[in-house]
């Protein structure tokens, strides 16, 4: 926040975070690597320093021996990449690669859904913020393998519009299910609805049965 012309309190323009010595790019939106301290690996360090987080953060840092501790352990993290085995700058583009090259190779081969779904994750330990990012590219590849088709009633999608088309998890998030291929089948927005209405049935029954019994449990 800072003061108008007018002495009125404005929000600062994207790009004017303060710089901070815990922050994986100073000066811009980036992990924090507070949690470096306390990570063993590269997917322990998740949380995301924004301009909204860094006007509140209690734990802003300047000291100069913590900066080259906090920079050495990152080097340990950066230096060979899991994934491409190259050395990134920070734990953003680490992280990216990573998830990158597991989809790269969960798609080798084609590999069809599952039936019934699957629990694997591509996008295991990544901030949120990356998984939104390559979640775009995980749903056109599904797309793709799929050839536009949607696996329940088969109508073609290809020539319908984009809101038309939706790729659905056959295990749901909130029962475990992953980020996958394999977990991952096009559907047509009327085919997808019919699930959505069923998990919504479900638990609203689900929910009405607790209700009875909490009033039977206070009777």
């Amino acid at each position: 926040m800072k003061k108008g012309a007018r002495g009125q309190t404005t929000l600062r323009k994207w790009g004017s975070m303060r710089g901070c010595h815990f922050q994986d790019v100073p000066g811009k939106k980036s992990i924090c690597l507070r949690e470096l301290f306390q990570a063993d690996e590269w997917s322990g360090c998740q949380r995301i320093c924004d301009e909204h987080r860094e006007e509140r953060c209690q734990y802003r840092a300047w000291d100069v021996d913590l900066r080259i501790e906090v920079v050495r352990k990152r080097s340990e993290m950066t230096d060979s990449c899991p994934g491409c085995g190259k050395r990134h700058e920070n734990l953003v583009q680490l992280h990216a690669c990573i998830c990158r090259c597991r989809m790269v190779e969960a798609f080798k081969g084609s590999p069809d859904f599952l039936e019934c779904g699957c629990t694997a994750d591509l996008f295991e330990g990544a901030p949120a913020t990356i998984r939104a990012n390559l979640w775009r590219k995980l749903r056109a590849a599904v797309v793709e393998r799929d050839r536009g088709v949607c696996q329940d009633c088969g109508k073609e999608l290809g020539h319908l519009p984009k809101w038309y088309t939706e790729v659905h998890h056959i295990v749901p998030r909130m029962h475990g299910g992953g980020d996958h291929p394999m977990n991952l089948k096009t559907l047509c927005v009327e085919c997808h609805r019919k699930y959505t209405n069923e998990m919504f049935f479900s638990r609203t029954e689900r929910s009405d049965e607790a209700y009875q019994a909490a009033r039977l449990f206070r009777k």
